[in-house]
């Protein structure tokens, strides 16, 4: 084993992504929706402590792109994630909104459309 080794193999949690999700809708597209259904899950698990991202009916997360970079490898750029987000929103996958109550903050909220919502 090489020196590298340490840095290409798990020191942190891993991203776990279904194969059936990656063929459905690419890879990087199961690795965003996966990573937001286990934000979405995590609100759900504690209603109390993340109240105010439940809106409408239904658990957002709240997202800028920094912390997109910072929690989901796609690449270096803000197009690999534009792109992702665009598809997933075009296949009905993903909602895309704006919760906040500052006319200045153009943060993104999203949400995984759940089926008949």
């Amino acid at each position: 084993m090489s020196a590298h080794t340490g840095k290409l193999l798990f020191d942190e949690g891993p991203i776990a992504v279904s194969r059936f999700a990656a063929r459905l809708l690419g890879l990087h597209e199961a690795v965003f929706l996966q990573q937001l259904h286990y934000r979405l899950h995590m609100k759900m698990q504690d209603p109390k402590a993340y109240a105010s991202y439940y809106i409408d009916g239904r658990y957002w997360v709240r997202w800028k792109m920094q912390e997109l970079h910072t929690e989901i490898p796609l690449g270096k750029s803000d197009d690999p994630f534009k792109r992702v987000i665009r598809r997933l929103r075009d296949l009905g996958v993903l909602l895309v909104e704006r919760h906040s109550q500052n006319k200045w903050d153009h943060t993104n909220f999203c949400s995984i459309r759940v089926r008949g919502t």
